[in-house]
């Protein structure tokens, strides 16, 4: 049986579920001060609650892009990843792995993988790399794994 090793970060849960609840509870708790303090008499006026909605559709178009596209879980099981999200599970050999773009140091500890096909789970996975997996870090895994990537699609390719 193959050792499943952690692609995946494990602060994967967070920045999906956690960070955007406690961002927009932040927002309407902005929002409902500005009503409370405001009082019954006057209506509050649009600027004061336009500042808040502005940091809400602001917050969500960044999550939108950065966030809510990510996968629960991507495991290296040797010749395949397994790859998880919610209650869906998908597992893409090596061979069907297009490309794998990631950040530098500098911008972000995303991966995205292209695969060859559509699965369950869209053809574009992103994930956050776990940080033995951290382009930064040298000897990191991904480096490792994208040479096994590459080595597959070859030993594919001349099979065909």
């Amino acid at each position: 049986m193959v050792q499943l090793i952690r692609v995946s970060s494990r602060t994967t849960f967070a920045q999906k579920r956690v960070f955007p609840f406690v961002w927009f509870g932040v927002v309407a708790a902005m929002i409902a001060g500005i009503l409370v303090a405001q009082g019954q008499p006057r209506s509050p006026p649009l600027a004061a609650i336009l500042g808040p909605l502005v940091i809400g559709v602001i917050g969500f178009v960044a999550m939108k892009r950065s966030v809510f596209d990510l996968v629960d879980q991507v495991w290296d099981a040797g010749a395949e990843l397994v790859i998880k999200n919610g209650d869906r599970e998908v597992r893409v050999p090596l061979s069907d792995i297009v490309n794998v773009g990631y950040g530098d140091a500098s911008k972000s500890h995303r991966v995205i993988l292209l695969l060859r096909q559509s699965t369950p789970l869209g053809r574009r996975i992103a994930f956050v790399a776990a940080s033995k997996f951290h382009p930064s870090r040298q000897n990191g895994g991904l480096e490792e794994l994208i040479l096994r990537i590459d080595a597959a699609r070859s030993a594919a390719a001349r099979g065909r």
